[in-house]
């Protein structure tokens, strides 16, 4: 926005839009990895943390899917994040309903399954909500010039 403020053209906006992309990927690059060695030690770590927690060891698989779920679920938040960023509100707002259904349903039908998949349908409630937002901010930033032009008032 401020780029048009200043009365930047077409290519400057085109420049703005690929610096911003670059550090969006390396933003995420960043947190992939710090956040995935920590995600990846507690897995590792799982029969020893819940050893420290005195809980029984039987707990381990599920406490491994809850670790990698609540890796997926931070993503997800991160991505909402942008959303908020960009003041795509409302695709914030449809990709919260959908975690909550998909949460919901898949949750209840691990339990109607076995007492092994605990845990699945949180995971996958995670996994499939962050998927599809990620293909709708790759379709909004395809279109971020057109955007951020016709979100400027008429000069009057």
């Amino acid at each position: 926005f401020a780029t048009i403020q200043e009365g930047g053209d077409l290519r400057s906006i085109r420049r703005v839009k690929q610096a911003m992309g670059e550090a969006l990927r390396l933003s995420a690059v960043r947190l992939l990895k710090l956040q995935g060695l920590v995600r990846l030690a507690a897995i590792v770590w799982a029969p020893t943390l819940i050893g420290w927690l005195e809980l029984p060891l039987h707990v381990a698989p599920l406490l491994r899917i809850a670790i990698l779920a609540s890796f997926v679920q931070v993503l997800l938040l991160i991505l909402c994040v942008f959303f908020f960023y960009f003041d795509w509100q409302k695709e914030a707002a449809l990709l919260s309903i959908l975690f909550a259904v998909l949460n919901g349903g898949l949750t209840i039908a691990s339990f109607q399954i076995d007492d092994a998949y605990l845990g699945c349908g949180y995971l996958l409630a995670c996994l499939i909500t962050l998927l599809a937002g990620l293909a709708v901010l790759e379709r909004r930033l395809a279109d971020l010039e057109y955007e951020t032009f016709a979100k400027q008032p008429l000069a009057g």
